[in-house]
């Protein structure tokens, strides 16, 4: 079921300053960014400031609206000119209407404090020109921000004060109600919740399908919290019908899993079965983990009702293994332990062996030197020899008794340490296969090369972990015309790392096909948060984290590629024609704060922007291959690094990936490789 989060990124979506009655999250208002209406603009625009005016601040904030989904910061900069010209023609109604959409780029940008005053601004400003439309959105606007602040009192009260308004202007109310609903259901009071969430429907466009589709699911979490199972069936049923016809597979999966677990609520488990099952099955073609787990969930819990325990425990085993962690520290300090231990008593076999031969030495040379004297004095001391011989007799005796004793206790060392050695080898035998299950799972998490072969004219991946499983990851995806591509480090390496590349990935699922979030500075933004909130930094003070470039491509008409990139602690490196015969590489750097720990971001993620003509390559990198030694401890480097992919850049990319190869083996000579090695091209 939907939490509140996705509910909030759901319903309170981002307007211009002309309000769009559209219950779509901001990425699907990305994907209806028109070219041409901005070139548009641009041009009036042009006519319009040999005499600024107020058909000028119009356009600006117009240009703005339509940028703000596409470059904040270029947004940002069209409603500071609306604000400049607005206050030169001293016009109240302009002014509180640059301000509003001022606001809203900063609250796009999370920084909530500058959105809201700039509300606070505003609204008196358009309440005395009678500005009705625009108070409107001021008002909805500052609600927003304290839903994001979970001041959801305060939220529904300016909620309510923009339904009001909007009540008479006489506009779609649709979209007011459900942000109303979903404070009620922050709140937890279901029962007004479900009241407004049944307004907004008696009140969507009869032909708007999604829009039905996603307020009928918010309607059917609502009523299973109150137990009105018959009513959250009916209306989860219909928004899977609707989402049949939209072709939405992932919010398919997610609605058949909702109809499951309400069917197993009403103790109808059998009817739950073919939900869950068909749920799970496009899940996992989604490869949506967090769906595939609740679905194991709940279809153990459907076999446990039927008394099939043993399919019950296939598909919590299923759940546990999706999970439950891989691999323990503590697993890694026994094996630890056990190889010293191991080595301990290999030593003192080894001494033991050494102390037998060097008494069986001594007794030699005894008996030598013994039997030597009795010849030379044999007429003389034939008495004394025989005592002598006798004597010599009894010690060899106790030597022999003593030697049989230690060879005793020597076989049932070896026989311990051959039982420990036994178990030590059936531990790491554990392990391994844990670990090359961590493999397995970390492999489908990953993206197939197929995917880059539709995505891209030519790519290549040069993917080299430094242990089993890694700590780097790459992700990609395309969402109607636009592709992003992700290169990111984790912390740590090994295990550790790869559990953090996990973490990564589900949240770049989250954040960007769940959440239809396209701005990469937006998306860093809400990775830092995630990664904070998923490991409760803020509580355990852990600094897990990690570095990561992040590009989108969208093509332009003019046969080029409008490129925006952000990155936290990382660069990006493409292809630039200097003349018919030569290319240079250029570098993009991000922002110098990584992703995670407990500080706050000092500085916002920003985009950067560029349009490329089309067989530009571009690089996205870890910091394995820079920071590789050679055995003079001698990194390779970044300026090295620039050289080398200038050098190889016009060659075809999978003879660029081998000629990586070769030079990095050259490089690092033998010597351990110290960090997981990532590097990916690709050809736009």
């Amino acid at each position: 079921m939907r939490t509140n989060c996705q509910i909030l990124a759901f319903i309170l979506t981002t307007w211009g300053i002309i309000a769009l009655h559209c219950p779509r999250s901001i990425a699907q208002q990305q994907v209806s960014y028109r070219v041409s209406e901005v070139d548009s603009l641009r041009a009036i625009i042009q006519t319009q400031r040999q005499k600024p005016d107020t058909n000028l601040v119009k356009s600006y904030l117009q240009l703005s609206a339509l940028l703000q989904s596409k470059s904040i910061q270029e947004a940002e900069r069209w409603a500071k000119e609306a604000i400049a010209i607005a206050e030169k023609l001293k016009e109240p109604k302009f002014l509180g209407r640059s301000y509003t959409q001022l606001g809203v780029c900063y609250r796009l940008q999370s920084q909530y404090d500058r959105s809201y005053i700039l509300q606070i601004q505003a609204s008196p400003l358009l309440e005395k020109c009678n500005d009705k439309d625009g108070l409107s959105q001021t008002l909805k606007e500052i609600g927003v921000v304290h839903y994001y602040e979970q001041e959801y009192e305060k939220a529904l009260e300016f909620f309510k004060k923009s339904l009001l308004l909007k009540k008479e202007l006489k506009q779609n109310l649709s979209l007011s109600y459900n942000n109303i609903g979903a404070a009620y259901e922050s709140l937890g009071q279901f029962a007004k919740a479900i009241e407004h969430y049944e307004l907004a429907l008696v009140y969507a466009a009869t032909n708007d399908w999604k829009s039905i589709a996603y307020t009928k699911t918010n309607l059917s979490n609502a009523l299973v919290k109150i137990k009105q199972y018959e009513k959250a069936l009916r209306n989860a049923t219909e928004a899977l019908q609707m989402l049949e016809k939209l072709g939405d597979k992932q919010a398919l999966a997610e609605c058949f899993v909702n109809i499951g677990s309400i069917y197993l609520k009403m103790n109808q488990p059998r009817q739950a079965e073919a939900f869950l099952k068909e749920g799970l099955v496009l899940a996992e073609q989604m490869k949506l983990k967090n769906i595939s787990i609740e679905a194991f969930r709940l279809l153990a819990e459907k076999e446990k009702k039927l008394k099939n325990f043993e399919r019950a425990l296939y598909y919590y085993s299923n759940y546990m293994t999706l999970k439950d962690s891989l691999y323990s520290k503590e697993k890694a300090r026994e094996l630890a332990k056990m190889q010293a231990k191991y080595h301990t008593l290999q030593t003192e076999r080894e001494n033991l062996k050494l102390k037998q031969h060097e008494i069986e030495q001594k007794n030699t040379i005894t008996r030598q030197y013994y039997i030597t004297l009795a010849i030379s004095v044999v007429l003389l001391l034939v008495g004394i020899i025989a005592g002598l011989v006798f004597r010599n007799y009894q010690k060899g005796k106790r030597i022999n008794q003593e030697l049989e004793r230690q060879k005793e206790e020597i076989q049932s060392q070896r026989d311990i340490l051959e039982s420990q050695h036994k178990a030590l080898e059936e531990k790491n035998a554990q392990i391994q296969k844990s670990i090359q299950a961590a493999l397995t799972i970390q492999q489908a998490a990953l993206p197939d090369l197929e995917k880059f072969a539709n995505f891209f004219s030519d790519f290549f991946v040069f993917f080299k972990p430094r242990d089993v499983v890694s700590g780097d990851f790459y992700w990609l995806e395309r969402i109607d015309q636009t592709t992003i591509i992700a290169v990111a480090d984790c912390t740590g390496h090994g295990v550790s790392g790869a559990f953090m590349s996990l973490i990564g990935k589900i949240l770049l699922d989250k954040i960007i096909l769940q959440e239809k979030i396209l701005n990469p500075a937006l998306i860093l933004t809400k990775l830092h948060e995630e990664v904070q909130k998923s490991l409760r930094q803020k509580e355990t003070h852990n600094q897990e984290g990690m570095d990561i470039a992040l590009a989108t491509f969208m093509p332009l008409p003019d046969q080029r590629v409008e490129l925006h990139f952000a990155a936290a602690r990382s660069s990006i490196y493409y292809t630039e024609q200097v003349n018919e015969n030569s290319l240079e590489i250029m570098r993009l750097k991000g922002t110098k704060q990584s992703i995670g720990g407990i500080q706050n971001l000092r500085k916002p993620f920003e985009n950067l922007t560029l349009v490329l003509p089309k067989k530009t390559i571009i690089y996205l990198s870890s910091d394995g291959y820079i920071d590789q030694n050679n055995k003079q401890q001698q990194k390779f480097g970044k300026e090295n690094f620039r050289n080398l992919l200038a050098q190889i850049c016009h060659l075809p990319l999978q003879e660029q990936q081998q000629r990586l190869q070769q030079v990095l083996e050259t490089h690092q000579h033998n010597t351990p490789q110290r960090d997981d090695i990532l590097v990916v091209g690709v050809q736009l």
